[in-house]
Parts: C-alpha cells; structure tokens; sequence
C-alpha cells in the first residue's frame, strides 16, 4: 500500500512535491490486501484489511483482530469500509456482520443475522456502508440485499431481491453504494444495472446506460 507523504497536512502540497511511502507487511501492516482507508477526526489514518482492522498515527501500526475468548472484539478479520460517525465512533463492514467501535472504550459492538429476528441484519457478510445525514446507515451485503439501519432502535429494514417485482433488488449482492439528497444509489457491477431507492420506501429498476462519443 503506499499514500502521499503529505496526507496528513491540511493543505494539499503542490503535484511536484508529492512522495509516495509504503506501507507494507515488513512494517507491520498486517495484510497486503487492503479494502478500506479512512482518515478520521483525531487524524488518525484506519485501514480495513483481510486480517484485521488497522489503526496508524504516521509512525506505528496498531492492529485489532477477532478474538474467540474476548466477545467485545472485532467479530471478523476481514474488514470491508469503514465509517465515521458525528459521535466519532467507526462503523465497519466485516464478514461477520457489522461492528461499532467505541473510541471512548475501544469495544466492539456487534450487529449481526439472527434467524429468529426480521428486524435484523439480512446476512453477515457486509461489503459496504452509506452513512445518512440523520445518523442512520445504508448497509449492502454480499448476498444478501441491503438493509438501512436506524442505530437509536436497533433495526434493520431489509431489502430484497423479489422474483417479478419491478420494485424490488436488481441483485443480492452490492459492491458499491452512494447516498445523495435523500436517494441511495446502489449497484452491483456484473448485473449492469443500478437501484435507486427513495428514503419515501420506493425502490426504483435503473438500467444503467453506457454512453460512448460517435
């Protein structure tokens, strides 16, 4: 992985004095395959990788992973997205449902599929997060739909793919997700098409068109 040594400066140097740095497993980086780079309001820069979540001030790595003894860990090594909330807690998108971290007790709290709850989330495995202004949180899953989420209750609204109804999913698993004035654009790459759907409840069928210049 390698970012601008400037990255931390408030003010973007000029393109001739840009440096690139590597971060790699040698320096303590856990995993070469990262998925996910935020830099939150402390200034402190996040990486969600494929074995764990990773926290970094400019000088060393710290590195959170799931622990089968400890219930307040990370639920999953594999860390998706990652967001900042107003509260400055992090919301992560994980294999293994989708985690809160607390800044304050540096504790996870978990969110996952409950068989027996259909106020739950759809499935486990979360790929990406869309946070909306009124603090609740779009979250697309890898098979199994898209949920928005209200964190004062709980719940999660499931949204599913529906044989025969035009207002349903296009497909179940979302890669890429964006919210803007009060609609949230989901897509899933290999199914050519885009959903939009309304905050109102309305999800809308978007063929996505591919314009090329004559």
């Amino acid at each position: 992985m390698a970012f601008a040594s400037g990255a931390f400066a408030a003010a973007r140097p000029a393109e001739d004095q840009l440096r690139f740095k590597r971060l790699l497993p040698e320096a303590g980086l856990p995993a070469a395959e990262v998925f996910a780079i935020l830099h939150d309001r402390r200034g402190f820069m996040w990486f969600g990788t494929a074995d764990g979540l990773v926290r970094y001030d400019g000088y060393e790595f710290r590195v959170f992973r799931h622990r089968p003894e400890n219930p307040n860990s990370l639920a999953h090594n594999i860390v998706r997205d990652i967001k900042e909330d107003a509260a400055n807690n992090l919301w992560l998108a994980t294999e293994g449902g989708l985690d809160l971290w607390d800044p304050r007790t540096e504790r996870f709290t978990h969110f996952q599929y409950d068989p027996h709850n259909p106020a739950s989330l759809s499935g486990n495995k979360v790929q990406v997060l869309v946070p909306e202004k009124d603090g609740t949180l779009w979250v697309g899953t890898m098979g199994d739909g898209l949920n928005h989420f209200d964190p004062r209750s709980g719940k999660f609204e499931r949204f599913l793919v529906r044989a025969g109804k035009e207002d349903s999913l296009v497909h179940r698993s979302i890669n890429t997700m964006m919210y803007f004035e009060f609609c949230c654009f989901v897509s899933r790459r290999d199914a050519g098409k885009i959903d939009r759907h309304f905050s109102a409840g309305i999800m809308q069928r978007h063929k996505e068109e591919s314009r090329r210049d004559d």
